[in-house]
């Protein structure tokens, strides 16, 4: 299972929807991110390496040529915690999750295959007519979308329940004694 501070990570520095994408096994692509207030992080072939706010970065090595030869970050958390984490959890839980991505998915080639039925081109030199249909097709796809990352957002947040819990100082000296123990 997944400690408060990683459930914490996953759904507030790295947000709901790459989380989704984490939780489903679905962790391909390299992917990074930072921000003001925000975890660094970027995914690797093991995990999700991070350092939260407040935490020191470890130094960057560079190789001879003046390249990032190594970016780690102070912690990771690793693709099989992730896949433990997600075997712990209800098949009804997962399922959705895994059925809420799909639509998600479907829904994006449904506006990519209708967006370039109007235009291939997009945009670019594109004339009135076509940037009005692009438009409405773009609001079709908008709140097409929104009760999906809604869905997405529900299960993210049922999967993991402990990501407002992310202190794990403890509550009182008896549980911290029972830590010590």
């Amino acid at each position: 299972m997944l400690t408060a501070l990683e459930q914490h990570l996953l759904v507030h520095h790295i947000y709901v929807p790459s989380a989704a994408h984490f939780l489903d096994g679905d962790h391909d692509s390299m992917q990074g991110g930072a921000g003001p207030g925000r975890a660094y992080w970027t995914t690797s072939s093991k995990g999700i390496d991070y350092t939260m706010p407040g935490d020191e970065r470890p130094e960057v090595v560079y190789n001879a040529k003046g390249f990032t030869k190594d970016r780690r970050e102070a912690h990771r958390l690793t693709w099989a915690a992730i896949r433990d984490h997600m075997a712990h959890q209800p098949a009804s839980l997962r399922q959705e999750l895994h059925d809420a991505l799909a639509a998600h998915r479907a829904e994006w080639q449904r506006h990519w295959d209708a967006t370039h039925a109007i235009s291939p081109n997009g945009y670019w030199r594109a004339d009135p007519e076509t940037i009005e249909a692009l438009g409405a097709e773009g609001d079709r796809h908008h709140a097409a979308e929104r009760p999906i990352r809604d869905r997405i957002r529900t299960v993210v947040l049922a999967l993991l329940p402990l990501h407002d819990q992310a202190d794990d100082e403890p509550a009182d000296l008896i549980e911290w004694a029972e830590r010590l123990a």
